[in-house]
């Protein structure tokens, strides 16, 4: 029961908030974006991870840097789960394609109660603009746990940008190495309030799952600076 919640926790977590799947976005230099949320999943047993705390800042023109950690409470046991740090680079963007390399070093304390093998990650995300308010973003994940066999993730969604309000449609897939490969679907919101602080949120359900099949939800806001 824990080992399923631990191997679902990085799908949720390191991710493109309120999304499971990352864009190619990036703060501009100088720039900080930090997102304080919290996340829930409820399966075989229920989950929460709160606080979230998500920290980007554009180091670099076009590039990000990434330190993200949660806290993870889970029956009667609570503890620091799995710590990302990462470098974005989006190095190709226009009005109507832009595209980003995604490195991520994923690891656990030591004493952690959810301790698993530390992982590499790299993720392709793609944004295409389809029109003046419709996006596509997609990204490809390829996952390196050490000492364990590589497999990899794609998702992909349609943004719908409404005055302050953004509207999201989600499919991500999961390869399983040794069972039915996963299937999610996550709706997600963002509304800004107003410039530099946003409310986000999602909510999703695995509809194809060599367990049982889970709900889960992510619910914060998004401050940038």
């Amino acid at each position: 029961m824990l080992k399923k919640i631990i191997l679902f926790l990085p799908l949720l977590l390191y991710a493109g908030p309120p999304m499971l799947s990352d864009d190619p976005d990036v703060p501009d230099y100088g720039e900080f974006e930090i997102n304080f949320a919290s996340e829930f999943e409820r399966g075989e047993s229920r989950t929460l991870t709160i606080p979230i705390v998500d920290f980007n800042y554009g180091i670099f023109p076009n590039v990000q840097f990434t330190v993200e950690s949660g806290y993870m409470w889970e029956g009667g046991q609570n503890d620091f789960g799995a710590t990302e740090i990462a470098l974005k680079y989006n190095f190709y963007c226009n009005d109507i394609f832009s595209i980003a390399l995604y490195p991520h070093y994923i690891f656990y304390a030591n004493d952690s109660l959810f301790k698993e093998s530390n992982s590499w990650e790299m993720m392709l995300p793609m944004r295409f603009k389809l029109s003046e308010n419709l996006s596509l973003v997609s990204n490809l994940t390829y996952l390196k746990p050490l000492g364990e066999q590589s497999h990899s993730e794609f998702g992909s969604y349609l943004e719908y940008e409404q005055e302050s309000s953004s509207y999201y449609l989600e499919g991500y897939w999961e390869e399983e190495l040794e069972a039915k490969d996963r299937l999610l679907v996550n709706l997600g919101y963002l509304h800004e309030f107003y410039e530099g602080l946003a409310f986000i949120g999602s909510v999703g359900y695995e509809v194809q799952s060599s367990q049982l099949r889970a709900t889960f939800g992510y619910l914060g806001m998004q401050v940038s600076f």
